[in-house]
């Protein structure tokens, strides 16, 4: 039987791959060499395939004393879609957040893509009332 894994992605080997997949989901492409030392990349592997990516920074809430994740590009190559990529990673963030005495997580979500509302619900992720605002500066 096919079986996901999860391990660290490496821009030598995973860039290509991981460029595609986030090129197909949100339709721009992915710099290479860009570190942070707070930031971790992860691809999900399907038989030593890339057929996900996910990326979680670890952030400190200062008014409430509390770390936690903001989860980024969680995407899946449009191939393998609704083969179960998307638990396997946010089930490993959710595991790694815990470990990590993580208070909380969250992400943001595009109503383009609806279909990851149950993704994030059936981890029980909640939607707040509320807008994101973003403004460029280049």
């Amino acid at each position: 039987m096919n079986e996901l894994t999860i391990r660290l992605y490496n821009d030598d080997t995973d860039y290509d791959t991981v460029n595609k997949i986030v090129f197909d989901n949100f339709n721009h492409n992915k710099e290479k060499g860009i570190t942070s030392p707070n930031t971790l990349e992860y691809v999900c592997l399907l038989d030593n395939e890339v057929v996900g990516y996910i990326v979680i920074t670890k952030n400190k809430n200062i008014v409430r004393n509390q770390d936690y994740y903001l989860i980024d590009y969680v995407c899946t190559d449009v191939n393998h879609q609704g083969m179960g990529v998307g638990s396997k990673m946010l089930d490993f963030v959710c595991k790694k957040a815990i470990e990590d005495n993580i208070s909380y997580a969250k992400l943001t979500c595009s109503d383009k893509r609806g279909c990851a509302f149950h993704l994030y619900e059936k981890f029980e992720f909640e939607k707040y009332d509320t807008n994101v605002y973003r403004r460029y500066f280049k």
